[in-house]
């Protein structure tokens, strides 16, 4: 079944250029979804590219966001702030991109955005690499952190509880209130949510692939 990819901007233009590529790749597009929040709630099989402007912002993108919290949206922003790109992508998937960015590469955006990843100018990812987020902003212990850095590194939930002294059932409690806290809703999204920011850094390389292509096996935390 082919993407359906809804497109939001106000310049006819940008939406058109944008239908030209996105469907050169195989993408159904529609124009200007008057409800891009049901419009999400459609199918399983949707994406939204949205223009953060005077008339759509942050609280209208929560919004939308509410109606399929697994379906990727890619926000077209004119700031290069690296300030903005961090508030972003803490809502889960929500990829940002440079609202200039030629409509090739907001495609290649699109396409990175149904994989969960993220294509981000360098300046913003060393940016980003380099301050990160400050761990109060989202309720989350140094603790916790070390949490997600154990399940990241291979280790199963049995194990971490016994280790704190919590029941695995406990566990699994805790870890789902972390999750919460991060805006996404399974293990892998609040994993490679934490890597973007560099705060996996400490497991390596070996560590943060896993992330990406390792099948998570019946001993480990399931992605519910």
């Amino acid at each position: 079944m082919r993407t359906v990819v809804g497109v939001i901007d106000p310049l006819t233009m940008v939406r058109r250029e944008l239908e030209v590529s996105l469907e050169a790749e195989g993408f159904d597009v529609i124009d200007s979804p008057p409800d891009p929040a049901s419009f999400l709630r459609g199918s399983s099989d949707r994406a939204l590219v949205v223009s953060l402007t005077g008339t759509f912002g942050l609280s209208d993108l929560d919004r939308v966001r509410r109606g399929n919290l697994a379906a990727p949206i890619v926000v077209l922003v004119d700031s290069a702030s690296v300030d903005i790109f961090a508030e972003l992508l803490r809502r889960g998937r929500v990829y940002p991109v440079r609202r200039m960015s030629s409509a090739a590469a907001i495609t290649r955006c699109v396409t990175a955005s149904l994989e969960d990843m993220c294509l981000l100018p360098t300046a913003i990812a060393r940016d980003l690499a380099r301050n990160g987020p400050d761990l109060e902003e989202y309720g989350i212990t140094a603790e916790e952190l070390s949490w997600l850095r154990r399940l990241a590194g291979g280790d199963s939930v049995q194990s971490l509880a016994s280790d704190i002294c919590l029941s695995e059932r406990s566990a699994y409690r805790r870890l789902g209130s972390i999750y919460a806290k991060l805006g996404v809703r399974t293990r892998t999204q609040a994993i490679t949510h934490l890597a973007r920011f560099g705060l996996l850094t400490s497991l390596g390389q070996h560590s943060y692939s896993t992330v990406h292509s390792s099948k998570p096996s019946s001993n480990r935390i399931s992605s519910e």
